[in-house]
Parts: C-alpha cells; sequence; structure tokens
C-alpha cells in the first residue's frame, strides 16, 4: 500500500513543496541592522495569519522557516504553526549572509536560533535554509557545521547566479544527499530555469511576483520537483518600502499587489505539500549522493 502512495504522489507533476521563510518586512539585506528592528512597525504576525487561514481552508500542510529574531519575539504564533500541523525549520537568527560571517560566528547564530525556536515549540529543529541562499562556492563550509549541529535537511543551494549566493558548480536538480564527516544532510535545491541567460527562481518571492501566471504555470507543468519559497511581505501591498537602488527596489515590490490572487490560484491548481510530507514519500535509495569535497571541487 505504502509503494502506491509512492507512486502515485510522483505521478503528480503538479506537486509544489510548499515552503514560506518566517521574516518581517526590514528583514531584507539593505536593512540588516538588527538594533533598529524592535523599532519598526511589526507586520509579520497578521501577514502570517492571513496565510495560515488560507492553507486552513484548502487543508494544506506548509513548511515555515523561521528566524529566530522572530521566534523569540512572537513565541505563540511559532505554537499556532505548529499546533497547526506545519513543519517548522530556522531561517538563521539574525538573518546574516553567510559569507559575511567567521565559521564560529554562523555556528553560534545557527545554535541559538535553532534552541530559541525548539523552546518556543517544544519540538526538535532539523531544517534550515540560508538567508540568501548564501551558501556559494566559497561558503560550503555551512553545510559541514549544519551536519555538526544536528540539521538534517537544508534548501539552501540555489543552483546559478543569485545576487546573495548560488552554486556554479552543476547540480542535481532533484533533493540529493550531501556526504559530511558529521553526517548527511538532504538537500532540497531551489527549482530554477534559465531564461535570458538568468537563472530564474520560478516558484519564490520576486520571480514569482514578477513572472506573468501563464509562464509560471507552463514552467511548473514541466517539471516533476518544485521548491517553493514566500514570504509574508510578498503579499503585503501596504507594507513601508526602504530605501535601496532601483534594481533592488524593482525586485523587491514591484507586483505584489497582484501576488495574493495569483497564489490563490497557484494554490488551487497544484498539490501544495509540507517538506515533512516529501520526505516520507520520497524514494531515497535511488538519489544521488555526493561528497561534500565533490561540491568544493
Amino acid at each position: 500500500f505504502q509503494g502506491i502512495l509512492n507512486i502515485d504522489y510522483f505521478a503528480m507533476k503538479n506537486t509544489i513543496i510548499l515552503t514560506i521563510d518566517l521574516e518581517d518586512w526590514y528583514h531584507i539585506f539593505d536593512d540588516s541592522d538588527p538594533s533598529s528592528w524592535q523599532k519598526k512597525e511589526q507586520r509579520v504576525v497578521a501577514g502570517t495569519y492571513k496565510i495560515l487561514d488560507v492553507l486552513d481552508q484548502r487543508n494544506i500542510k506548509a513548511t515555515f522557516m523561521v528566524l529566530g529574531w522572530v521566534a523569540k519575539k512572537y513565541p505563540l504564533l511559532l505554537q499556532d504553526i505548529s499546533n497547526q500541523g506545519h513543519d517548522i525549520g530556522t531561517h538563521s537568527y539574525e538573518h546574516n549572509l553567510i559569507y559575511t560571517q567567521t565559521k564560529d560566528q554562523f555556528k553560534q547564530d545557527l545554535i541559538k536560533s535553532i534552541g530559541t525556536i525548539s523552546d518556543s515549540i517544544g519540538k526538535e529543529v532539523d531544517m534550515y535554509r540560508a538567508p540568501g541562499f548564501s551558501i556559494k562556492q566559497g561558503s560550503l563550509w555551512a553545510l559541514e557545521v549544519l551536519s555538526e549541529v544536528g540539521i538534517k535537511y537544508d534548501l539552501s543551494l540555489f543552483p546559478g547566479n543569485h545576487r546573495y549566493g548560488g552554486v556554479d558548480k552543476r547540480l542535481p536538480i532533484e533533493p540529493f544527499i550531501i556526504r559530511t564527516e558529521f553526517g548527511d544532510i538532504r538537500e532540497y535545491p531551489v527549482t530554477v530555469d534559465r531564461i535570458l541567460s538568468q537563472s530564474i527562481a520560478r516558484c519564490g518571492g520576486g520571480y514569482f511576483r514578477l513572472l506573468p501566471y501563464f509562464l509560471l504555470k507552463s514552467l511548473l507543468d514541466n517539471s516533476d520537483y518544485q521548491m517553493s519559497y514566500f514570504h509574508p511581505r510578498d503579499f503585503d501591498y501596504h507594507q513601508p518600502r526602504i530605501k535601496m537602488s532601483f534594481m533592488n527596489y524593482f525586485k523587491s515590490y514591484v507586483g505584489i499587489k497582484n501576488a495574493e490572487s495569483k497564489f490563490n490560484k497557484l494554490i488551487s491548481e497544484h498539490k501544495m505539500v509540507s517538506l515533512s510530507h516529501d520526505i516520507k514519500n520520497r524514494n531515497w535509495e535511488g538519489v544521488e549522493t555526493l561528497d561534500i569535497s565533490q561540491l568544493k571541487g
């Protein structure tokens, strides 16, 4: 019977792993001073409950990658997310790009985020996504740190160029295993396409807001593996605007007004699942395994 479930699940091309990076409108790299965050208008709670209501109406479970800073400030929000059956992983504590930190600074931030989130929900935290997908060729050492502190599932690798990270080396386009001296990590790379020589993540953040829906649907319907990522601010048209370069402003804010309706259409036309659902249903025996040295080389 379990075998039949696996066949049905992976025969459905329209299945998308739904992940939400839980951070507020000011948790971006153009406004990265944590000492100022407490004074900002707080919008993440209302935005998150709006997403939770939509998911509840459709009986959809998602995976929330949470900033430790948010977990510390809003433990009841995390408890509600967990009690509703959604996964919770960590997205770091202070949302710093990995390659701007030393290995020890990264490790301490990671341990702090895991502990804060775990204390909030009373559960083990073993999923991680790097801020800005900032595990790149020069910061692949972060994968060894992840494994050392108990992370089993990573969602950080962006196959191609990204303004804050990306791995140029050819990567498997579906989930694979990374072998480190501390143990294995099951890696879930971002789903990307090449459009006009640019690496485009078809189902996440600014890419989702900017691409017309007919193009998104065409891309989504022609691939078996889909990793999405959204933020509450992606649907918050009334959020304050931060001063930044024209290009960053364009990527950060254009398309927000219609993003909510586009998202509702997406989840009505595709099967959305949590990371834990995919983990349980994926046949890991046939998955490619790479040693960390192969990635570094």
